[in-house]
């Protein structure tokens, strides 16, 4: 899955022109805008400019909010606070990084790190939600606990809107916890009306309560967030939703057609149980009295490790921090491969892999995008030698083959990719292609 190609398709379906900038413009005279993401009738109020700085080439993602919630300067300022203390969280491996907050043409931007999406659009949980693998889930729950833990130690008091929306999700299936803060400002700004999210997606809701002015994604929120109340185990609750979809393939465990409903079934209905081994941490996150969740996410943690060696025969790796050498050498390989620097950039990625062996992926989508098969073959074979059961890479390695005409070999690497994850359709679109070529 290649982490430089959706960014530059200019014309994708994650193009859309809505507000102020349009793509190919400068916001503030210095960010290109190459992509836009989001805003008024596709998300619930925020948007995002994906840009390129020119003095350095790299790709940032530029936040901010649309043209309505922005009523003062004053309410900027709250959102400037809430940014800072995000950006104060400075450099976690299962964190977006934020670099900066910035007014530009008098509209504040929270100047973030940029998430490509892979080739097939993905970058968040909810892209993902009923086709990860058991040990894929656990993965993926302990590097958003180390996230959390790490956020708190920092002096985050709670997220407020954890959703799999802001969990983004990297091309080598890395967590990155997004858009820390931001609902606590929401909270603080006095609107005249409700704002009620009525899509599919779940976006963001304002509206008043009892008195107080409440802000969350209605299906995610705590029961005690409708009271106007949240802290880090109204967190845990929202995290329990969370997983409660990744075990149920998707489905929530609460439907409600408004807010008044939605606080009554948080308040009071039981979840429906679901035959998973972490059905129990589900249900001990989403306890109503928030004494009787568990009161950390490091207890939640230790829980999904313990269940990580009887699933997966080995124990979990922790999240490390990573190298800032290593950062630095991919945001050069990315800026070098935009600009037709092939070569130069695949140097830069050679030296990121002595770095850190991850990368190997990276490198492999850079050569199958120039042609160069067997090298992508190759890299995928050292990747596969310490994750042999990475349903992905045994399906790139067996799309290189299919562009080598080595049907047969890559009819095995499709089907191992089955094997590991059997409902990957893309997957079993290849494996058909490839049979025909076969004659079979």
């Amino acid at each position: 899955m290649s982490i430089f190609g959706s960014f530059w398709k200019k014309n994708s379906e994650h193009s859309p022109k809505p507000g102020k900038w349009q793509v190919g413009d400068k916001i503030g005279g210095c960010y290109e805008v190459r992509q836009i993401l989001g805003g008024a009738g596709k998300t619930g109020m925020g948007i995002v400019y994906a840009c390129v700085e020119p003095s350095n080439k790299y790709i940032y993602a530029l936040k901010t909010f649309q043209e309505n919630f922005f009523p003062s300067s004053e309410h900027q300022s709250l959102f400037k606070r809430e940014a800072l203390a995000w950006i104060k969280l400075a450099s976690h491996p299962n964190i977006v990084y934020a670099f900066s907050a910035q007014l530009l043409e008098n509209r504040l931007f929270i100047i973030l790190e940029y998430i490509n999406p892979d080739a097939y659009g993905r970058n968040t949980l909810s892209h993902y939600l009923g086709k990860l693998t058991f040990e894929e889930m656990l993965k993926i729950s302990i590097q958003f606990c180390h996230g959390m833990e790490y956020a708190y130690s920092k002096g985050i008091d709670a997220h407020r809107d954890i959703k799999p929306d802001n969990i983004m999700i990297t091309a080598d299936k890395t967590v990155k916890i997004t858009d820390f803060g931001l609902v606590k400002a929401f909270q603080e700004i006095e609107f005249k009306e409700n704002f009620i999210s009525r899509n599919e997606k779940h976006s963001l809701s304002i509206f008043k309560s009892k008195g107080k002015q409440i802000c969350g994604t209605l299906p995610y929120m705590s029961p005690e967030q409708f009271d106007g109340y949240a802290d880090a185990r109204s967190d845990v609750y929202s995290f329990g939703v969370t997983l409660y979809q990744l075990i149920s393939g998707g489905r929530l465990p609460f439907f409600g057609k408004n807010f008044e409903d939605y606080e009554k079934l948080h308040k009071y209905r039981n979840i429906d149980l679901i035959k998973s081994p972490l059905f129990y941490i589900v249900q001990k996150c989403l306890e109503k009295d928030p004494d009787k969740r568990y009161q950390s996410f490091s207890i939640i943690r230790e829980e999904l490790q313990n269940l990580f060696p009887e699933q997966a025969g080995r124990a979990a790796k922790p999240s490390t921090m990573r190298n800032s050498e290593d950062f630095q050498l991919i945001r050069e390989a990315e800026t070098l491969y935009s600009i037709g620097k092939y070569e130069d950039a695949i140097r830069c990625i050679d030296k990121a892999i002595n770095l850190n062996t991850i990368w190997n992926s990276s490198k492999a989508e850079m050569l199958t995008r120039l042609g160069r098969y067997q090298e992508s073959i190759d890299c995928y074979d050292k990747i596969l030698s310490f994750d042999p059961k990475n349903s992905i890479a045994w399906f790139d390695k067996g799309a290189s083959l299919m562009r080598l005409a080595r049907y047969q070999e890559a009819l095995q690497c499709l089907n191992e990719a089955l094997r590991i994850n059997p409902g990957l359709t893309f997957v079993q679109n290849e494996r058909i292609n490839c049979l025909k070529k076969l004659g079979r």
